[in-house]
C-alpha cells in the first residue's frame, strides 16, 4: 500500500469521526471548452475557404471559392485527409454506439482550411480529434456541422445555427453561404483599414467598427473584437487615446462605450488622459453598466479618479462596491477597509451574497488582515453556518488559494478554544485531526496546498 493510499485511508477515518468538522469539498476542476466560432468569423480567420464534393477518401472537386489568401493557390482537386474520419452520423441525446442517430448523405461540403505546419497539406479549421468546426455539409435544405454538444466531450454532428440569442436559426445552405460572402466582403474592408499608414487616420478608422450602427460587420460587429479589433487597437497605442475617450464621454450605444473603455485600460499608463471622461460617464451612465467604468478606472491608480470610486463603493451591485473599493486603493486613498466594512451584508441569504462577502473580504484582507479576521469571527461564525457549509469553494475564486481560506484557518482554532469545552480527544485535537484530513486529500489528490 503506497503512503498516498495510507494518509488517505486515515484522513477518511478522521472524517467519520464525531465532532470534527469535514474538510471543504475540493474544487472541480473545468472540462476543456472546444472553440465554436461562427461561420462569419472562420470566414475572416481561413486562409482558404472552398465548397465541392468529397470523396469518401478525403478528395475534394472544388466548385467554388469564397476566399483564397494571399500567396495561396487552391486547385481544381484537393485531398482534406482528415475529412475522410469525420463522423457523419446526427448526434442524438441519449443514444450512443455506431447505430445511434440518422447517418447523412451530403450533396457538399463546405470547408474553412488551413495549411499544417509544413505547409504541404490542408486541414481545416479547429481540428480536435477526428471533427472540425471548420467543416460544414450541405444535404438538400440541412445543413449540418460539429460543435461540443456535451462537455466533457469532441465535437458532434448538429445542424448547423446562425446568429444569437434571439436572432439564432437553423441555417438552410443558401444562409450559410450568404453569410460566409458577407464575411469575406467584410475581411476585405478590415485588411484595407489595417494598411492605412497613418496612425491617426487609421485610429479613427477603426472606431466605427465597434458600432454597430457604423460597422462593416453589422450584427455581426461583436466577431471582430477579440482578437483583430483590441490588437490593432493596442498596436496604434497613443493614437487611440482621443478617439477612445470621447466614445466614453458622449457614445450612445452602451456596448460600445465599454468596449472603448475595455481598449483603454488595456493601453494602461498611455490613456491616463482618458481618466476624466471616465469619471464624467460613471456621473451620468446614461445605459451604461458601471462595473465596466470602475475596472478600467481601477488600472489607472489614478487620485483624479477618487471621489467617484468612493461613492460607487456605496452602490447597490455589491460586485461594483469590490470593484470600487479596489481601485480606490490603488489610487492610494485612504480608510477603504472602513468603508468596504460599512458596505459588508452582516448576514448571507443566498449564493450572490456569498460571492460578495467572499470579495469583500478579500479586499479587506489585502488592507488589513486582523479586520478582516475580526469581521468574519464577528458576523459569519458564530452561527455555525458558513463553519458547517464550507461553501466558499463556489465562489469566482478556488479556496485553497484564497485569503478567505487564510481568514478561516486563523479564526478557526480561537472560535474551537472558545465555544467547546476539551471532555474529548477529538475535541482536544479537532483542528489537528481536520489539518491531517487536509493533507491526505492534498497528497491523494495531488492539489496544492494554500500558499503562505
Amino acid at each position: 500500500m503506497t503512503s498516498s493510499l495510507v494518509v488517505a485511508v486515515f484522513a477518511c477515518l478522521l472524517v467519520s469521526a464525531p465532532d470534527v468538522d469535514p474538510p471543504p469539498r475540493m474544487h472541480q476542476p473545468c472540462w476543456e471548452m472546444l472553440p465554436q466560432p461562427s461561420a462569419y468569423r472562420m470566414a475572416n480567420e481561413a486562409v482558404a475557404i472552398v465548397e465541392g464534393t468529397a470523396t469518401a477518401k478525403g478528395v475534394v472537386t472544388v466548385t467554388k471559392r469564397f476566399w483564397v489568401g494571399p500567396g495561396q493557390k487552391v486547385a481544381d482537386t484537393i485531398t482534406v485527409p482528415s475529412l475522410a474520419a469525420m463522423p457523419k452520423t446526427l448526434f442524438v441525446l441519449g443514444l450512443a454506439g455506431p447505430g445511434a442517430g440518422q447517418p447523412i448523405e451530403p450533396d457538399s461540403v463546405l470547408l474553412f482550411l488551413a495549411k499544417n505546419p509544413n505547409g504541404d497539406e490542408w486541414l481545416p479549421l479547429h481540428l480536435y480529434g477526428k471533427a472540425a468546426r471548420g467543416v460544414i455539409w450541405f444535404a438538400k435544405e440541412a445543413s449540418l456541422g460539429y460543435a461540443q454538444v456535451i462537455n466533457p466531450g469532441g465535437y458532434s454532428l448538429t445542424q448547423w445555427q446562425l446568429g444569437n440569442g434571439p436572432r439564432r436559426v437553423v441555417a438552410r445552405p443558401k444562409d450559410v453561404r450568404a453569410v460566409v460572402a458577407q464575411g469575406v466582403a467584410a475581411r476585405k474592408q478590415w485588411r484595407a483599414v489595417l494598411d492605412i499608414e497613418d496612425k491617426q487616420r487609421r485610429a479613427d478608422a477603426l472606431l466605427r467598427w465597434i458600432d454597430p450602427a457604423t460597422s462593416p460587420d453589422g450584427d455581426d460587429w461583436q466577431e471582430r473584437l477579440w482578437p483583430d479589433w483590441l490588437r490593432a487597437s493596442d498596436e496604434l497605442g497613443e493614437a487611440m487615446v482621443r478617439p477612445l475617450a470621447r466614445i466614453v464621454q458622449v457614445g450612445d450605444n452602451a456596448q460600445t462605450v465599454v468596449t472603448a473603455a475595455d481598449a483603454l485600460s488595456r493601453l494602461g499608463e498611455k490613456a491616463r488622459d482618458a481618466v476624466p471622461s471616465l469619471v464624467a460617464r460613471l456621473r451620468d451612465l446614461r445605459g451604461v453598466q458601471p462595473i465596466y467604468l470602475v475596472r478600467a478606472l481601477k488600472n489607472f491608480a489614478d487620485v483624479r479618479a477618487a471621489d467617484v470610486l468612493r461613492d460607487y463603493i456605496a452602490h447597490q451591485d455589491p460586485f461594483v462596491a469590490i470593484a470600487a473599493a479596489r481601485g480606490l486603493h490603488h489610487a492610494g486613498a485612504p480608510g477603504v477597509a472602513e468603508l468596504l466594512e460599512a458596505r459588508m451584508p452582516k448576514e448571507i441569504v443566498d449564493r450572490v451574497a456569498l460571492s460578495a462577502v467572499a470579495g469583500m473580504l478579500e479586499v479587506i484582507h489585502d488592507l488589513d488582515p486582523l479586520r478582516a479576521e475580526r469581521l468574519v469571527e464577528k458576523h459569519f461564525l458564530d452561527d455555525d453556518q458558513l463553519m458547517m457549509q464550507r461553501p466558499w469553494h463556489r465562489t469566482n475564486v478556488f479556496w485553497h488559494r484564497t485569503n478567505v481560506f487564510r481568514i478561516f484557518a486563523a479564526v478557526t482554532s480561537r472560535r474551537h478554544s472558545r465555544l467547546r469545552k476539551p471532555t474529548t480527544w477529538w475535541q482536544r485535537h479537532g483542528d489537528l485531526a481536520v489539518l491531517a484530513t487536509f493533507a491526505g486529500v492534498i497528497v491523494f489528490t495531488g492539489i496544492s496546498p494554500p500558499e503562505g
